[in-house]
């Protein structure tokens, strides 16, 4: 397309000016043209970090690029959090760590919604490509390209379309309820992590001391309650009044 030639173009004039520099001469003059913008620079660092191919990133076109970033993780409402992420004020890197938990692992066809262009992402970054050759054209944004594009993309209001804009306020009204309901679920399971154990209150025995007891027709008096086990400890009173031997026993009650 036409656009994909003016693309090209650019591309091999950034070559000429790097070939200058290489022999160690200036290519500064006062006619020059202004800086690359911060998408043009973009641009660059991705053709310099594409891997085993000569292919340049170039031959991804910036629209294709935008609309796969603008697909979000894929994952049910991946959008809605991602932008629920860049409304605060984090910064680029905490973005790009947010980014690279949210997308995890995977890929799929039709990038951007484009036929013949895929993606790959993992913990590296998100890779763009197109077609299934070794020489294929393609492109490997780290997370924290793909945070700056996203920065700029809702900057420019061009991240969530006009219904997903519409929805935004009540899904985050929702989640923020649900997390609410988590955070109290954790709060109690803490709670009672953490209480005391009741101690199993003993039973107050000393006024049995003293008593006695009618077991097997024989006349028993409590001595000694252990608190632990419980253990009783008696003496046998049956025949204490007349001659006989004392018998002496201990019970569980």
């Amino acid at each position: 397309s036409g656009r994909y030639d003016e693309v090209g173009r650019s591309d091999e004039q950034h070559q000429t000016l790097g070939a200058g520099n290489r022999e160690g001469t200036s290519d500064l003059r006062l006619d020059a043209k202004p800086l690359p913008s911060v998408n043009e620079q973009l641009k660059l660092f991705e053709q310099a970090e594409v891997s085993n191919t000569t292919t340049s990133a170039f031959s991804i076109p910036q629209e294709v690029i935008d609309a796969t970033v603008r697909q979000g993780s894929g994952f049910v409402d991946g959008k809605m959090r991602i932008y629920e992420q860049f409304q605060k004020s984090f910064s680029t890197k905490e973005n790009a760590d947010f980014l690279k938990k949210e997308y995890g692992i995977g890929g799929s066809s039709h990038a951007g919604g484009f036929e013949g262009y895929s993606k790959n992402f993992d913990a590296k970054g998100l890779e763009i490509y197109k077609g299934y050759a070794e020489d294929r054209p393609r492109v490997m944004l780290k997370w924290s390209q793909v945070a700056t594009l996203i920065e700029q993309q809702i900057s420019q209001g061009r991240y969530l379309n006009d219904k997903e804009s519409a929805r935004y306020p009540q899904w985050l009204e929702k989640e923020e309820a649900r997390r609410a309901e988590i955070e109290e679920e954790k709060r109690n399971r803490e709670i009672l992590s953490t209480a005391p154990h009741a101690e199993t209150e003993q039973p107050d025995n000393d006024d049995i001391i003293g008593k006695e007891v009618v077991i097997d027709d024989r006349r028993f008096v409590i001595e000694k309650v252990e608190k632990i086990s419980g253990d009783v400890s008696m003496r046998d009173i049956t025949f204490e009044d007349t001659v006989g031997i004392p018998i002496n026993r201990i019970e569980n009650i």
